[in-house]
């Protein structure tokens, strides 16, 4: 788990790519919150338990994770998006917000399967981001067993979300979300649609939809600073005293 930071606890969910180490954007938050952002079991080196099987499941595990915790903000990207929804619907006392970066879980995927073959590096990343030089300075970097690291993140995430990559029931139970609640979306997402932000912000109650031109899958990562500060001003603003 990467932390840093100190004041009121901001807890980040990665997606289904993994957790890449302290970003920018957590930096960022850093100066005001305690950032948490662990990996998730059966990501990276962390062993997933056999109990572990679904979102559900996964959503349970952070429940019992941030029982010391107090009541904190919570932050979830692309597949950690979806695990976030979960997870704030199983503590409604303890998440004094959520923030959710291009959520999957909404609609099944066309194929009516998961993530499916896992594409090369350079496919995955050129999907994931709009600006390709961005691409191209991370390919630059790749650690040796990069490979043997998203072979086994992709396995877990096809595990974790089950036939078609959705949650049926996902409109419906994010109705009974109370949290104040913002989502952040790239226009030129290729892995979950732009169009997918009008419906999470239907269905969440008050959420504040705002969509970042020229920015693929992880705005947090392609435009971190923006991201960061409206993530920032949305928590301080939407605080809620204890």
């Amino acid at each position: 788990m990467f932390e840093g930071g100190e004041g009121e606890t901001v807890l980040f969910l990665h997606g289904a790519a993994g957790l890449t180490g302290w970003l920018p954007y957590f930096e960022s938050l850093s100066h005001r919150f305690k950032v948490l952002a662990p990996e998730h079991p059966g990501y990276g080196e962390v062993v997933r338990p056999d109990s572990i099987v679904s979102i559900a499941d996964l959503a349970e595990y952070y429940k019992s994770f941030t029982a010391g915790l107090g009541r904190f903000h919570l932050i979830g990207s692309s597949l950690g998006g979806w695990l976030a929804s979960m997870l704030a619907l199983l503590a409604p006392a303890e998440v004094q917000s959520l923030t959710l970066i291009a959520p999957a879980g909404m609609r099944e995927r066309p194929d009516g399967s998961g993530p499916g073959t896992l594409p090369s590096r350079g496919e995955r990343l050129r999907r994931l981001y709009f600006d390709q030089g961005f691409v191209e300075r991370i390919l630059a970097q790749d650690p040796p067993d990069i490979q043997q690291i998203e072979t086994r993140n992709w396995a877990t995430s096809s595990l974790l979300g089950g036939p078609g990559f959705y949650n049926p029931m996902m409109q419906s139970e994010l109705a009974k979300l109370a949290c104040p609640t913002l989502i952040l979306w790239g226009k030129e997402d290729q892995v979950v649609s732009v169009e997918q932000a009008r419906l999470w912000g239907n269905a969440i109650t008050g959420a504040d939809v705002r969509i970042f031109s020229r920015c693929g899958h992880l705005p947090h990562l392609e435009m971190a600073t923006m991201a960061a500060g409206l993530t920032q001003d949305f928590i301080n603003k939407r605080n809620i005293p204890a």
